[in-house]
């Protein structure tokens, strides 16, 4: 269905050709919709608002037999994606009956997987096509962006979403899964990263996403809304991030007197509900004879703790197949922008 937003009352329009809507686009003045599963478009009157429409204003999108999945906006053009192709339609500036027509010949034999499966950026289109790879489209064209370990994940996963958010000058498009980790595409850099949420590192639970009040907002399951920010918080909990190096490969057997890892940390605490331990100086909980935490309250009884950030730091020496227990070390107190963690003699690899 279509409902329009009036500023104070959300209502359905009626009165056109379709009966059930399954999306919207909006280009130069004009409400552009589809049918939900079937072929049909109509335009609302670009005089009359986007509460105008016509039942004589429609066409069908006919290139090709497959049914539509969704419209998009793409710079001037309007992109009624659909099972196994796509359609590029423009404005005629005829207006009325005729405001709305495809381009010849401007088809392309590539899909959209699915509705949530798509979602716009600056200028264009980001889309997982029916090929199961990921696009970046814009008027002038579009081209794969996907790398084989993502296009994998899209062959034997569950994506459910596509969104787009930006952060320090960076675009950032998304691949939302309900079984994996999200695959994430910085545009500056070209390079894909994962997301994940909680100690698991389960599923990113965000699927949409918004720019509004200055800040990118992003919708959840169950109605959750989240706040994208500087601190290095997760929902409520800090912020984890799991990085494998390239495997070392010098031809031969060779030994590892030092190891180096250094970034830019320091400048807040991490805030984390958490058992009241008792606490050394590096904020490490003090253990028992047995390795166990020592509480200093009841186990029950959570606190927030503040504490720096820490890293906990995994070895293979057979090629990632299997690894070393976990060395932790700390990345040093609020005002340490540049602490190096090192580990020493870590023998033959």
């Amino acid at each position: 269905a279509y409902y329009l937003w009036d500023g104070s009352s959300l209502a359905q329009v009626g009165g056109g050709r379709l009966t059930n809507i399954g999306s919207v686009a909006y280009l130069g003045g004009y409400v552009f919709m589809t049918q939900a599963d079937g072929r049909e478009v109509e335009w609302t009157s670009g005089s009359g608002g986007p509460g105008s429409r016509n039942a004589l204003y429609f066409s069908e999108a006919a290139a090709r037999g497959d049914r539509i999945v969704r419209a998009m906006t793409v710079g001037p053009y309007v992109w009624v994606l659909k099972e196994r192709s796509i359609e590029t339609w423009q404005l005629t500036g005829v207006g009325g009956t005729g405001a709305f027509a495809p381009i010849p010949g401007a088809v392309k034999e590539r899909g959209l997987r699915s509705f949530n499966l798509a979602c716009p950026i600056p200028d264009g289109l980001f889309f997982i096509g029916d090929d199961n790879c990921a696009y970046a489209a814009s008027a002038g064209g579009m081209q794969a962006v996907s790398t084989p370990p993502v296009d994998q994940a899209l062959k034997s996963g569950e994506p459910t979403h596509c969104l787009y958010y930006e952060d320090r000058g960076h675009r950032f498009a998304v691949i939302r899964f309900a079984d994996r980790p999200a695959w994430c595409l910085d545009f500056a850099m070209n390079r894909w990263h994962e997301r994940a949420e909680g100690v698991e590192l389960g599923p990113w639970g965000a699927m949409s996403s918004a720019n509004c009040y200055g800040q990118w907002q992003l919708g959840g399951r169950l109605g959750r809304v989240w706040r994208l920010g500087q601190a290095p918080v997760d929902a409520s909990g800090p912020m984890r991030r799991v990085a494998t190096s390239r495997t070392l490969e010098p031809g031969g057997k060779f030994t590892v007197a030092l190891f180096e890892l250094f970034g830019n940390f320091g400048h807040q605490f991490i805030e984390e509900d958490a058992p009241a331990y008792l606490l050394d100086e590096f904020d490490f909980p003090l253990r028992d004879s047995n390795g166990h935490p020592i509480y200093a309250e009841s186990p029950e009884t959570p606190r927030t703790q503040k504490r720096g950030p820490h890293a906990w730091l995994r070895f293979s020496r057979d090629g990632g197949n299997t690894w070393g227990a976990p060395k932790l070390r700390s990345f040093g107190a609020l005002g340490a922008y540049s602490t190096r963690l090192r580990v020493r003699s870590l023998g033959q690899f």
